[in-house]
């Protein structure tokens, strides 16, 4: 096969991408330094990062220090959640028969999953095994070191036997949970018997193994060795470099890495034999019918030309063999990584070199591994802060090219993707698979607010809803020109007409909802915009079940599943500021938009540019991408394109991924969330806080509070810690005092306004008249719901239902110690036991919902429930089972606007988003 040359010419500009292309860019992610490493420094240090491993999925990472506690050496764990934050797994991982000099972790290594680590020391082996989160040490292996690599499943372990043994490795298998080593693997002609076996690799499916030995007669050597029914042969000769002898060592062979297939393989040559300064190079070999051939080799283009850069120290490859990684750990004397890629057979470097902003003097690249779909690369810098060490990891960030073609795409909360091409044709994207599937049918527009609610549109405007259990589409009386499904499977639609309709699943029905719409948008019940024939800008209050006008014109609007609302009109870009209740210019000009979360923000300009916008910077960032026609984002950190051939994109990188519990940086007291995703807290010193989509994080708000009660962004009330009332004006941005004596506030999304005072007199705020209205009874407790519906309990436990009508209270059968209301046909209380009840409108009693003793209850408007007991244990109810579910973590208190807009808080005031 024809050999090529690769000095990392760097593509600066992405031209029409081939299916499989996988052009992006890389970004810096965080720095991992484990905890409890000794606190030496410089050459007695740990040297985190010596070497370092990733699981397939890049959500589990580990990382070997040698040199802790006078050459122990020691071993962390780090996990990726479903938020993208690394935590520490446990504490540092010391075999149990360690001792000084053993330097463990000298090499690891993990199967695919993440739950089975090898570790080696300079001659020993540990194998560590990981069940429900936990780590445990198995067994360990005498006379088996480094280097060492792992298959995919866990069950095979190969390493080096010794030094000065030759070109030898030792295979290492789990049989029922034994390990036991077998004979020597020797490669054939090393060129003495000194050699040290310096690096090895086994490919995904277990049957190829490579070995380097990187001083074999001065130039370096590579073994093959297969696999046949168990037994073990070389295939073909010892690889050698295709270079003429050198006065220095090339050290070929010093690194390897192998595709899952074992096809494709990268070797490392950190010394290219050209000068004593090395820059390095690595090696691409490709295997066709048994025989192996040099097919390119790889030079960063951008090395530091002032010495040394050692490419090559460490590679790694994908799986699928087409993303190259190479580090040079002296780059600059602080080292780099380099990004190949290869498409149609040709090997090119991806954008500049990789380099930490914080990693001066690491040595960043000595160590290197990648996730196999090559889009999460961990990197160690052993010399970091003084000789401590510390890794890095970077994302892959870019559009690649999906085989297929559509003319319409929609991607729901949880990252499913639905499209429709030319021919009305419908198709699932199969993430198993890597490739869409077509399904029965035939549409002209299609929405999905999940994998469980996905809607449609035919050509005659006939309605469909997609029936997973019986894989066929159901039609839905009614007629439909849009249609737009919410990450809550709320679904809304417009007419020929413009005629607005809300289906109501209960019931099964359309409703019609007043007014006229050209376009609408849904995140979640809470949270539905739209714009009518005169760019006019409307939203639902589920309180009133109307739509109301907002600021400002618009040709477009787009919802999150947060309630983010963004906007485009005459090309310019509009985020809806919940502080001040109304919409923010950004810069650029865009043809199109899309949200997914606050955080998850995208955008396409005329020319098919995509955008992405940075919410720490408020500021939109070019993503490198073909030109793309339509764009779509899900919540969970999923984007997908098309261009204007019909041309699929997939987005690879660092989005926010949705989980059951997001923790916001913060300590709060209390959380209060309006119907419309608009959430505002206070913390212990009464200082007030409201969550910004954007940064998904706590924005101050000047003044002081001690408790805060919000229907929607637009009615934010609070009491301070002298009772005294407060209601925030956002045009101003200030808070205005409001006449009077409060211990408890309670807003609803349609804007009433209750309290009750010290003496638990309860009042109502007449916004006709700027008064509070006195309202005989007494309560120690009052809920307000979104549509105004109003329940409360005195100090004997009793019940009692406002009726406006009347404007008196109804006493209500049964005792409850708390109330929560998040409409009226939504009520719910817990009585002094801590069971909890909720209030049958149709045969005006309560009912029992065992299974659960709470501390606390909250209700949304649209029946979402959730609670939290003595323990601190978290509750979520289903309405369709009748029965409670346990969510991860714990709490103190929770507050509730629906399903969509959920938090929790715990004693410590840490704060949770669900």
């Amino acid at each position: 096969m024809r050999r090529e040359r690769i000095y990392g010419a760097v593509l600066a500009a992405v031209g029409a991408l081939t299916a499989n292309a996988q052009i992006s860019q890389f970004i810096q992610g965080p720095l991992l330094l484990g905890t409890g490493a000794s606190t030496m420094v410089g050459i007695n240090a740990a040297q985190q990062g010596y070497s370092v491993a990733i699981s397939a999925d890049g959500n589990t990472a580990m990382i070997g220090a040698p040199f802790d506690s006078e050459d122990t050496g020691a071993t962390w764990i780090w996990v990726r959640g479903s938020d993208g934050t690394w935590t520490q797994q446990g504490s540092k991982m010391v075999g149990l028969d360690a001792a000084p000099g053993w330097l463990e972790g000298y090499s690891v290594a993990l199967s695919a999953d993440g739950n089975t680590a090898a570790v080696a020391g300079a001659t020993n082996t540990w194998i560590w095994t990981r069940a429900n989160g936990v780590w445990t040490q198995g067994d360990t292996v005498f006379s088996v070191g480094a280097p060492l690599a792992i298959s995919a499943d866990g069950n095979t372990v190969i390493g080096s036997v010794g030094v000065n043994v030759g070109a030898s490795i030792t295979l290492i298998t789990r049989s029922n949970g034994v390990w036991t080593p077998g004979s020597p693997l020797t490669g054939s002609l090393p060129a003495s018997g000194t050699e040290n076996v310096t690096s090895v690799a086994i490919s995904g499916d277990g049957q190829t193994i490579a070995f380097g030995s990187a001083t074999d007669n001065t130039l370096g050597a590579i073994w093959v060795f297969t696999a046949n029914g168990g037994n073990w042969t070389q295939q073909g000769a010892k690889i050698v470099p295709n270079v003429t002898a050198s006065p220095y060592n090339i050290n070929f062979g010093q690194s390897v890495s192998l595709s899952a297939d074992g096809n494709t393989m990268l070797v490392g040559d950190p010394g290219d034999g050209d000068t004593i300064d090395a820059t390095g190079q690595a090696w691409i070999y490709t295997r066709t019918a048994g025989v192996w051939s040099e097919t390119a080799e790889l030079t960063g283009s951008d090395a530091d030309v002032a010495g040394a850069s050692g490419q090559g120290t460490s590679v790694a490859l994908s799986a699928d063999g087409n993303t190259a990684v190479i580090g040079g750990p002296e780059d600059g004397g602080s080292g780099a990584l380099w990004v190949f890629q290869q498409s149609n057979g040709s090997w090119r470097q991806l954008a500049s070199k990789l380099a930490p902003s914080n990693g001066a003097g690491a040595w960043f690249g000595w160590s290197l591994g990648m996730s196999a779909d090559g889009n999460t690369v961990i990197s160690g810098g052993r010399f970091a802060n003084d000789w401590a060490g510390a890794t890095w990891l970077y994302y892959a960030s870019g559009f690649s090219a999906v085989p297929g073609q559509l003319s319409q795409l929609t991607v729901a909360s949880d990252g499913t993707v639905i499209g429709l091409n030319g021919g009305d044709g419908i198709f699932a994207y199969n993430a198993q698979q890597q490739a869409f599937a077509a399904m029965p049918g035939a549409l002209t527009q299609i929405a999905a607010g999940s994998a469980t609610s996905i809607w449609g549109i035919n050509s005659q405007e006939e309605i469909f809803e997609w029936d997973a259990s019986a894989q066929s589409w159901k039609l839905i009386p009614g007629a439909l020109a849009q249609i737009s499904v919410g990450a809550d499977g709320d679904v809304w639609g417009i007419n020929s007409q413009q005629q607005i309709y809300h289906w109501i699943a209960q019931s099964a029905k359309w409703q019609q909802i007043p007014g006229a719409l050209k376009q609408i948008a849904v995140g979640f019940d809470g949270a539905v915009w739209g714009v009518n024939s005169a760019n006019g800008v409307y939203r639902f209050n589920p309180g009133g079940g109307y739509f109301e006008q907002a600021a400002s014109t618009m040709a477009q609007v787009a919802v999150g599943a947060d309630g983010d609302v963004w906007g485009l009109n005459n090309q310019t870009a509009y985020h809806f500021n919940r502080l001040t209740q109304d919409w923010d210019q950004t810069t650029g000009s865009y043809s199109q938009i899309s949200v997914g979360l606050g955080n998850n923000v995208w955008a396409t300009a005329s020319d098919g540019s995509a955008f992405r916008f940075d919410g720490q910077a408020g500021a939109w960032v070019a993503v490198p991408s073909a030109p793309l026609h339509q764009i779509s984002a899900g919540s969970n950190g999923a984007v997908w394109g098309l261009d204007s051939s019909g041309g699929i994109y997939q987005f690879s990188g660092a989005t926010l991924a949705s989980s059951s519990a997001i923790q916001v940086a913060g300590t709060m007291k209390q959380i209060a969330a309006g119907t419309d995703g608009s959430t505002w807290a206070v913390d212990d010193n009464n200082q007030i806080y409201t969550y910004n989509p954007l940064t998904q994080g706590w924005t101050s708000v000047p003044g002081e509070l001690a408790q805060i009660s919000v229907g929607t962004g637009e009615t934010v009330w609070g009491l301070n810690s002298d009772s005294q009332i407060y209601r925030y004006d956002a045009a101003s941005q200030t808070w205005e005092y409001i006449p009077g004596s409060l211990m408890q506030i309670a807003v609803g999304a349609k804007g009433d306004v209750w309290g009750l005072n010290v003496n638990q007199q309860i009042y109502h705020y007449n916004s006709a008249a700027q008064s509070w209205t006195w309202i005989p009874g007494s309560l120690q407790q009052i809920s307000v719901g979104a549509d105004g519906a109003v329940w409360g309990v005195n100090n004997a436990n009793e019940i009692y239902q406002f009726n406006a009508l009347m404007q008196s209270w109804i006493h209500i059968a049964g005792t409850l110690k708390q109330i929560a209301v998040g409409s009226g046909t939504n009520v719910w209380g817990i009585n002094a036991e801590g069971g909890a009840y909720y209030y049958d409108s149709a045969s005006k009693q309560w009912q029992y919902a065992p299974g659960v003793f709470l501390t606390q209850i909250g209700v949304g408007f649209d029946g979402a429930v959730f609670g939290v007991d003595a323990a601190g244990q978290l509750y979520q109810y289903s309405a369709g089972t009748q029965t409670w579910a346990i969510l991860p973590g714990s709490g103190s208190g929770v507050a509730v606007a629906s399903d969509a807009v959920a938090w929790n808080w715990n004693q410590a005031g840490s704060t949770y988003r669900f």
